[in-house]
């Protein structure tokens, strides 16, 4: 795996020396320091993702992160952002997840539920499809 990434990467520094912008409308763009801006030229940091329009008191979808399966859905099918850091030894780990859970996959009637993790409690408090608050239970009430 480490030999092809390393061929990759070879293979496009010499397009991103001066940085890579594809499409006439900023649609992906790589700086020469590796920073990846998606709707925006000049990304400040690792990966920023901007979406402009013209609404000034409303809420957009700015990314979205979805999953299926190729068997039948059941209840607790989700997505999950996980937040990585290193620790002393310079090991990768877990600090935190962010989860979009669906608790009911029921077609004619899902809920879903937000989960906020620690390291070692990935559902630590669990907002439900009601607005229910749950703290180390994943079944609020």
């Amino acid at each position: 795996m480490r030999r092809i990434k390393l061929l990759f990467a070879a293979a496009i520094t010499m397009f991103l020396m001066n940085g890579l912008v594809f499409a006439q409308d900023t649609t992906l763009t790589v700086t020469s320091d590796g920073n990846v801006g998606i709707g925006i030229t000049n990304p400040g940091t690792s990966l920023e993702v901007a979406q402009e329009d013209a609404s000034t008191n409303t809420s957009i979808n700015t990314a979205w992160f979805s999953r299926s399966t190729t068997g039948v859905a059941s209840d607790g099918i989700g997505v999950r952002l996980e937040l990585q850091s290193e620790d002393d030894a310079g090991n990768i780990l877990r600090a935190a997840t962010i989860e979009g859970v669906l608790d009911d996959v029921t077609a004619a009637t899902p809920k879903g539920s937000l989960r906020l993790g620690g390291r070692d409690s990935p559902s630590a408090l669990v907002v439900d499809n009601s607005g229910n608050v749950g703290i180390g239970t994943t079944a609020p009430a």
